[in-house]
């Protein structure tokens, strides 16, 4: 009898080490079509390495410019593979507040998102929320970069 409880925590520990490994394939992400050229609006993620996407990360939001830009709080996130960049599809039932926010001219903002919120377990690599700003009527995609890393 104590042989087939060991065997049962050994199978069920198995289970959740391969769980724990678990990588993105490439053939289930589409392709980013961001191109980031803006150097007006500077975003940093403060926690440059996380251990797990069940940790939050603050978006460090600057204007360099004298202009008001307008944003929400929709995002997308993005994963390097092979240096190419590739969108993390949201869990099914994911949802966003609707509200416009004010990034003043030469103002600085942060911002929270929880991760997990949003997302299964993300294994490791590397990482980019990008995000979209208005200025009169212009849309701007910026990104902040960061690391997952669970060894660390």
């Amino acid at each position: 009898m104590k042989k087939i409880y060991i065997f049962i925590i050994v199978i069920i520990l198995l289970l959740l080490y391969s769980c724990s490994n678990k990588t993105l394939d490439v053939s289930d992400l589409e392709k980013s079509n961001i191109a980031v050229d803006c150097d007006n609006i500077n975003v940093t993620v403060q926690e440059n390495t996380i251990k797990s996407s069940k940790e939050n990360i603050t978006l460090v939001l600057k204007n360099k410019t004298e202009y008001e830009y307008f944003y929400d709080l929709y995002f997308e996130l993005e994963v390097e593979l092979d240096n190419q960049w590739y969108k993390v599809p949201f869990n099914k039932n994911h949802e966003f507040n609707d509200i416009g926010l004010l990034l003043k001219g030469n103002g600085v903002s942060n911002e929270e998102i929880e991760l997990s919120k949003y997302f299964s377990d993300l294994p490791d690599g590397k990482y980019r929320i990008a995000k979209n700003f208005y200025l009169d009527g212009a849309k701007t995609i910026v990104v902040g970069l960061f690391n997952i890393n669970k060894q660390s």
